[in-house]
């Protein structure tokens, strides 16, 4: 479903006018501050002059006051420290600031982070490993928060703990000095990843020395998928410029992947993927090692090893993605949830998928793999829907888990799991329906070209990520001429600009099919021989079903449906119908809701909310949707057409059969054909519905039929969307199931 965000108010084109001219920016960049509640010069200006200038105390931090005195005097002792880390991209990054400060103290630390087998947080085999290092003090980063037990036995060791962690809190806090953005002070951002806890303890460590690791933090809110809104704009922003003259580390990992430019976007998608690969692999400290490293060469061979995990990571995804879509088929879709477990599934990997699937099909998804008879679960969410919550209303079934609102980790004994699928199934299904249904929110329709400049000062926006995405436009086109790209690749032309499609060739003849299309897109600036131009990327499109060439098309649709199966659904009346989409509506996903005459949708305005499709969905979702003219109903099982006359419908649909598809009066005649198959000798290179628009003495709804009567004989021939006369095929026309149903029904 695509929301546009409506026009200006004319009170917002005044503010419009005074921001453009306070700050110096196009009226396209003030419209979309608007647009996002960004609409005062105050708002305006913390948002566009983000930095250090914005950052908050570090000593707003409850308890970070002691943490700092009680490193300070392990720092007066000689103590032995830990820095203990986890083993994603922000637990290594975390563990790198810390390493580094106290480097900038003249102090060596021990680092530990443990490998993905080991466990997240302290845990038992952790603790087997560090014990013999005897550390005094044990500062843990990105963890800790929730290992109130493991704490109390190392506090019983003699050892001293003091937990940065930025993750939800337990009922029960461990019994040490914690610092977490989470708990409740005069810190009044809750939002930071574990590298910005580590970062404000830096700051109370060495003062501004600390704003030198900014792009570690970076990285770790980028690659922990963070808001970048509030003061993580500002870290990020800040930690962004470091990247002007990178570390040898991130040099490294730049080069190896050719990037010349560092924004949110390449941290998101190249730099934080491959360090989260080692940590995924199994390998956490190579990328440690990595981060540590001051040397370029050394760096270097160390981003290759870790490039090579990423690599193995990629293709392992890929293996794990395909058995679980092979698992869910078989399960079924029927369900507001997504909990699947696979054996010799890699833990390291489940999150990934996880991520993919719940965006692909909608809903929370959770992939269990089991691990020392332990199943350990990866959970995603979709916006809306608190997975951590969730998982806390059905924790009597789980060994533990810990997370946020939107990913989450979880242990289940494998006894438990059938059991733990069921509450976390009722849980879920208490979710508002609104939340299942996929969403984009586009920020501006487009009816012209776009100005150079305009576009490039968009970049005043940046940094760009959750929270604050990279702005989505659209256009509608009328005619789309598809040409093809290497790989999976197609490209068109738009309104403002060319637009290529990634992966877009499976929509090659959805595009091509001659109805008008809302095309949602980003909007680049590219260099292509030393000459700048603006760039569409395709991030999806909806097909348009107004006007009289889009009724045209439908009936089209309609009529082929004439041939296509038999009439075996259920018949209902009006009313009947009318219960029939309420019921089903009680549910988010499962039911189609069919539809040939868009004018018969005024009967049922509790539809208005679901998305709309033209012929088949072109997601394996099963949410609820309508299509117009379907032709192929997918994996849904409960159809329901709204009005009568589709042949296409099962023996497990239903038809409303008081509400008629269409009412136009056919002349089935054989005199009828012989004006329009001599028009037809003329067509030229036209689809069917162009060519009954193109004949204006002719009924545009009779010549569509008369077209179609001849194609099924073969007297018409159609390619690529595209009509003309077979002049070596007869036929007689009662052969034609599409004429003697219409000379039934007229």
């Amino acid at each position: 479903m695509i929301e546009i965000k409506p026009d200006l108010t004319q009170e917002q084109l005044n503010i419009q006018r005074e921001i453009s001219k306070e700050f110096s920016i196009s009226p396209l960049t003030s419209e979309i501050l608007i647009k996002r509640g960004i609409d005062t010069v105050e708002k305006c200006k913390k948002f566009l002059y983000c930095g250090k200038q914005n950052f908050l105390s570090p000593y707003l931090l409850k308890n970070l006051d002691k943490a700092e005195q009680r490193i300070k005097k392990a720092l007066s002792e000689n103590e032995k420290i830990l820095i203990y880390g986890d083993y994603d991209c922000d637990g290594v990054c975390s563990t790198s600031i810390l390493y580094y400060t106290f480097k900038e103290l003249g102090v060596e630390v021990l680092t530990y982070v443990p490998e993905r087998k080991n466990g997240y947080g302290i845990t038992e085999s952790s603790i087997k490993e560090i014990l013999p290092l005897k550390p005094n003090l044990i500062i843990t980063v990105d963890c800790g928060i929730s290992c109130k037990n493991e704490i109390e036995y190392l506090k019983n060791k003699n050892i001293d703990i003091i937990v940065t962690d930025h993750h939800e809190l337990p009922e029960i806090l461990p019994d040490c000095i914690t610092v977490n953005c989470k708990i409740k002070s005069d810190y009044p951002y809750d939002n930071l990843c574990g590298s910005g806890v580590a970062y404000k303890l830096a700051k109370a460590l060495i003062g501004d020395k600390a704003d030198e690791l900014l792009d570690f933090v970076a990285v770790a809110t980028i690659a922990d998928s963070m808001t970048l809104i509030g003061e993580n704009r500002d870290l990020v922003k800040e930690g962004l410029k470091l990247f002007e003259k990178p570390r040898p580390c991130f040099k490294a990992l730049c080069d190896l992947s050719k990037i010349k430019d560092v924004t949110s976007t390449t941290i998101a998608y190249t730099i934080a993927p491959r360090i989260n690969a080692s940590g995924r692999m199994g390998k956490a400290n190579d990328a440690l090692k990595l981060l540590k490293t001051t040397d370029y060469l050394t760096a270097l061979s160390l981003a290759e090893t870790v490039n090579s995990y990423n690599q193995l990571r990629q293709s392992d995804c890929e293996i794990l993605y395909e058995q679980a879509k092979n698992q869910l088929k078989e399960q079924g879709l029927e369900r507001s949830s997504i909990v699947l477990q696979g054996e010799g599934w890699s833990g390291g990997l489940t999150g990934i998928v996880s991520a993919r699937l719940a965006e692909e099909y909608s809903r929370p998804v959770i992939l269990f793999s089991l691990q020392d008879g332990v199943l350990k679960g990866s959970a995603r969410s979709i916006e809306g829907i608190n997975v951590f919550e969730a998982l806390n209303n059905v924790s009597e079934f789980t060994c533990g888990f810990g997370g946020h609102n939107q990913a989450a980790g979880v242990s289940v004994k494998q006894e438990n799991f059938e059991n733990f699928k069921t509450a976390f199934e009722k849980e879920i299904s208490k979710q508002e329906i609104s939340f299942f249904v996929k969403k984009t929110v586009v920020d501006k329709l487009v009816s012209e070209v776009l100005s150079l400049n305009d576009v490039k000062d968009l970049s005043k926006l940046e940094p760009f990520g959750i929270g604050n995405k990279k702005p989505l436009f659209l256009c509608e086109i009328n005619n789309v001429l598809v040409r093809n790209l290497s790989g999976n690749h197609i490209a068109f032309s738009g309104i403002c600009c060319d637009m290529v499609y990634f992966n877009g060739l499976k929509y090659k003849q959805d595009l091509s099919d001659g109805l008008s299309k809302k095309i949602i897109f980003e909007i680049n600036v590219s260099t292509f021989n030393g000459k700048e131009q603006l760039k569409g990327f395709v991030k999806g499109f909806e097909r348009v079903i107004s006007g009289e060439k889009q009724k045209l098309y439908l009936f089209r649709s309609y009529l082929r449906n004439l041939k296509n199966g038999l009439d075996k659904a259920k018949k209902v009346s009006k009313q009947e119908m009318k219960e029939l989409v309420k019921k089903s509506l009680e549910i988010p996903y499962g039911t189609i809701f069919a539809v040939n005459n868009p004018e018969n949708l005024e009967f049922y305005p509790e539809l208005k909310d679901l998305s709309t499709e033209f012929c088949r969905s072109q997601d394996e979702s099963l949410l609820n949707k309508v299509i117009f003219g379907l032709e192929n109903a997918g994996n849904y099982k409960n159809v329901l057409y709204l009005d009568d006359g589709n042949l296409y419908a099962s023996d497990k649909s239903v038809v409303c059969d008081s509400i008629k598809a269409y009412t136009q009066k056919l002349n089935c005649d054989r005199e009828s054909f012989i004006p329009i198959f001599k028009a037809l000798k003329n067509a030229g290179y036209l689809s069917s519905v162009d060519f009954a628009l193109k004949n204006d003495k002719i009924n545009a709804y009779q010549a569509i039929f008369c077209v179609e009567v001849l194609i099924e004989l073969g007297i018409v021939k159609e390619k690529d969307g595209y009509i003309y006369i077979d002049n070596g095929v007869k036929a007689n026309l009662n052969e034609s199931k599409i004429l003697r149903i219409c000379e039934t029904e007229n």
